[in-house]
């Protein structure tokens, strides 16, 4: 119990230096959702979870792409 305390305080002030860091350098973008105040990208994780369970369900191979538009 105590380590998942320290844990989790631990990832709020990384959290909070990583945003300071980013958003003073202007080095965040509106569509990104990690890293970003009150942006949870557990949801998005979550639903890529259920999409592939979904795909293995009805005996489909699930794929996804994942692209960096300012560098494609």
């Amino acid at each position: 119990m105590v380590s998942s305390t320290i844990a989790k305080l631990y990832n709020i002030v990384m959290e909070s230096e990583v945003n300071s860091c980013l958003y003073s350098k202007n080095k965040i973008s509106l569509e990104q959702v990690g890293f970003r105040l009150k942006h949870y990208i557990v949801a998005h994780l979550v639903t890529i979870k259920v999409i592939i369970e979904e795909s293995w369900l009805q005996g489909k191979a699930p794929y996804c792409c994942f692209v960096d538009f300012k560098k494609a």
